[in-house]
């Protein structure tokens, strides 16, 4: 063989080696970086066991950065699969905090994401775990309600059942009454001044058939104008 030749196979096998020892690299360190988001979870499984709650607060949100998605029997690494539902873990720490509305976010994620529908016990889990968040957050409405001065309960009487009203208008309506009573007594007297009569004469009646019904009537006045007296119906 030729030099060149010793060198071309030497050549080859320095870069099988090398393709080989890269790709047994690669496969080493890729189970670390997809065992990444499952190491945060453990952890934050783990802090949750111990009530560790802002630990698995900080864990979970470790994953949740590395996978966003939840899933049920998700694969770790080899044959390993958990269930993967950080946003109802998430919840449950922050429902231990007493962070009411921050548990009721990540429950509704969790739901939206659909994947704990898988779980029939997970679903119920997140179920009852949301009723105590709502529970709570309505208990601590009442009691900022209750202590807050902006928001005091004050029974205020109608404007117009207002002693203050009722004192004011009383003038008015004496005034009133007074005035009716005095235009009436004027109304009085300007009649007795004037010596108003009721009896307005007028044209006489010459049409027959205005009297029709009233012979009776007519006979009546006949029978007392001798006796210079006269009787009308009005």
């Amino acid at each position: 063989m030729s030099g060149s030749s010793h060198r071309s196979i030497f050549g080859v096998r320095i870069a099988t080696a090398l393709r080989i020892y890269l790709l047994a690299n690669l496969v080493a360190v890729s189970p670390l970086l997809a065992d990444l988001w499952y190491q945060h979870y453990q952890r934050a499984e783990d802090a949750l066991s111990a009530e560790r709650w802002e630990e698995a607060v900080e864990e979970l949100n470790q994953a949740i950065q590395r996978r966003g998605d939840s899933g049920v029997r998700v694969r770790t690494y080899g044959m390993r699969t958990t269930d993967y539902l950080p946003y109802l873990k998430l919840g449950t720490a922050y429902l231990a905090l007493g962070q009411h509305e921050a548990a009721l976010r990540a429950f509704d994620t969790e739901e939206r994401l659909g994947a704990i529908e898988g779980s029939e016990s997970s679903f119920q889990e997140l179920e009852a775990l949301r009723a105590r968040a709502v529970q709570g957050l309505e208990s601590r409405w009442a009691e900022d309600l209750a202590s807050s001065s902006e928001y005091a309960v004050a029974l205020v009487r109608p404007w117009f059942r207002s002693p203050r009203l009722a004192a004011a208008m009383a003038p008015v309506v004496v005034a009133l009454a007074l005035g009716f009573v005095v235009a009436r007594r004027n109304r009085r007297a300007r009649r007795r001044h004037r010596r108003l009569n009721p009896y307005v004469a007028g044209a006489p009646v010459l049409d027959e058939d205005l009297f029709f019904g009233r012979d009776q009537l007519i006979d009546r006045i006949l029978q007392t104008v001798h006796n210079n007296s006269l009787l009308l119906y009005g």
